[in-house]
């Protein structure tokens, strides 16, 4: 089955943001830390190799998915305030909540064409299972040679789908995998209250940069959205987002024709998670 609709191609996306490596939680463990370690301003990678003792090509690849996750500024290989956030407390990706994240960060952003396909449109919208291929893909031939999407959008494919089921990702529950054929599953991890507050205002931030509120409706069905890239149904949105009102983290306002959240707008994800760490 073809993808259906056409997505524009926004500025600096990568149609292969792994180079056909699922992320290695392992490594990405290293890497941080060794970050973290330095008071370089601006780390060459060369040092990564050496400190790491993985090869160039595992260190560009590790780099990207940690930028992709938000982690790492990409051109000075510093960490940023989430990554530093993650590494203080949650290095080694035990906890829920840090996967969660990540996956939203990585997922959520239209410049990562693969994984933000097939978490925000592909798999959210199948009526059942599907077979995961470059023909989903093929509207970008205008951008890409045939050649080229069969072979990068095939690996991508790949890491992706070993990465939801057989690394870290698969402790979110996400994907379900059935001879050859991907589903979102029906009884995903539980998605802790202040993360996903972290990723409402990473959200905010991405489409309504300063809001002090968004509607409820926009956070369920919107694309990129917390509710489509965590696979949230409504009930289960307005359960949590209930649930943070009732802790006193965000309003609701459901009179009349609103139907909205609305928090702090100085709020910033990495101080979410921090705070999350320091409750749980």
């Amino acid at each position: 089955m073809e993808q259906d609709r056409t997505e524009p191609i926004p500025n600096g996306a990568k149609l292969q943001l792994t180079n056909g490596y699922a992320p290695m939680f392992g490594q990405l463990s290293r890497v941080l830390v060794f970050l973290a370690s330095s008071d370089q301003a601006k780390i060459p990678a060369a040092n990564i190799v050496e400190a790491i003792g993985i090869s160039d090509n595992h260190v560009k690849n590790v780099v990207s998915i940690a930028s992709a996750m938000g982690l790492v500024m990409p051109r000075v290989l510093r960490l940023s305030d989430l990554g530093q956030v993650v590494v203080a407390h949650d290095p080694y990706f035990d906890d829920l909540g840090t996967l969660w994240i990540c996956h939203y960060q990585i997922a959520s952003n239209p410049r990562h064409l693969v994984w933000n396909r097939c978490c925000n449109s592909l798999l959210p919208e199948a009526r059942g299972p599907i077979a995961l291929s470059a023909s989903h893909f093929a509207d970008l031939a205008e951008q890409y040679t045939e050649k080229t999407l069969q072979k990068h959008v095939v690996k991508e494919i790949r890491a992706f789908v070993r990465a939801y089921t057989v690394h870290r990702f698969r402790n979110l529950d996400y994907l379900q995998v059935v001879d050859g054929r991907c589903t979102l599953s029906e009884t995903p991890a539980p998605v802790p209250p202040l993360t996903l507050l972290a990723t409402i205002v990473a959200y905010r931030d991405a489409v309504q940069p300063g809001a002090s509120g968004m509607e409820i409706p926009l956070l369920c069905r919107g694309e990129n959205s917390p509710g489509r890239i965590l696979h949230l149904g409504e009930w289960k949105l307005r359960t949590a987002l209930e649930a943070l009102s009732q802790q006193g983290r965000i309003e609701i306002e459901s009179r009349a024709n609103l139907d909205q959240i609305r928090f702090a707008a100085h709020l910033i994800p990495a101080r979410l998670l921090a705070q999350y760490y320091e409750e749980r």
